[in-house]
């Protein structure tokens, strides 16, 4: 079955459910001489433990005071207990193509303005067939491999840096979105490796250009532009 997604036809599936409550995990803060400094998640040492996990978008950290495996995984438990008394009732995970339809509805609720919309509108979409090509139906599907050969597959037809980097923020974008509505617990987007944009180096004139540029120019207006032409070489 095929549904409309902002004017693009996409693969219809049936509807993921997956719990609220929170995965919890075990992290050691190393001392500098512990050979294992460079692991947080290398937990046989003698270091401190703590408890890392995600929320509703938001990042939790707390000490567990304990520097046994022992000793972290019954604070794990405590807090694991915590969130199943809560109503953590299961959520309908939204396929990518629901999911990119509803963050269109929000940015439109925004107010944002045709020019922008329209660009996540196409990059979204661009996304939305990748996925369908990959078998990524699902917003939980999507790891951090997916979204860097998506961010290569897209690089190669943009040849400049600056609209690429733009692309990744608009993906960004997205995932943080559904991470603040609790459909993933962490966006893998974040970790994508910034793209650097390359600037266009200012060449200042030399004094044959100079002369040449305010040879061109009307005797009356020659003291105007000299200033001018004198400020821009001073700048750069």
């Amino acid at each position: 079955m095929w549904l409309n997604c902002d004017g693009y036809k996409i693969r219809r599936k049936e509807p993921r459910v997956i719990s609220t409550a929170p995965v919890v995990l075990i992290q050691v803060r190393h001392s500098r001489a512990c050979a294992h400094k460079d692991d947080a998640n290398y937990r046989r040492c003698n270091c401190w433990k703590h408890l890392v996990w995600h929320y509703h978008g938001k990042r939790y950290q707390v000490a567990t005071k304990s520097r046994t495996c022992a000793g972290a995984e019954k604070r794990k438990r405590e807090v694991e207990l915590e969130y199943e008394q809560k109503d953590n009732s299961p959520i309908e995970v939204p396929t990518v193509a629901n999911a990119v339809q509803s963050f269109l509805a929000a940015k439109r609720g925004e107010n944002v303005t045709k020019n922008p919309y329209g660009k996540y509108r196409r990059e979204l979409a661009e996304f939305v067939a990748f996925c369908e090509r990959r078998r990524l139906f699902f917003v939980n599907d999507a790891t951090l491999p997916d979204l860097a050969e998506y961010s290569l597959s897209r690089g190669e037809h943009c040849p400049s840096s600056q609209t690429r980097q733009a692309m990744q923020g608009r993906l960004r974008g997205f995932f943080r979105y559904l991470q603040e509505a609790g459909y993933i617990h962490k966006s893998p987007a974040a970790r994508l490796k910034a793209i650097k944009t390359e600037e266009t180096p200012v060449v200042s004139l030399t004094e044959e250009q100079y002369n040449s540029l305010l040879a061109t120019i009307p005797e009356a207006n020659q003291s105007a532009a000299s200033m001018s032409v004198d400020a821009f070489n001073a700048a750069h």
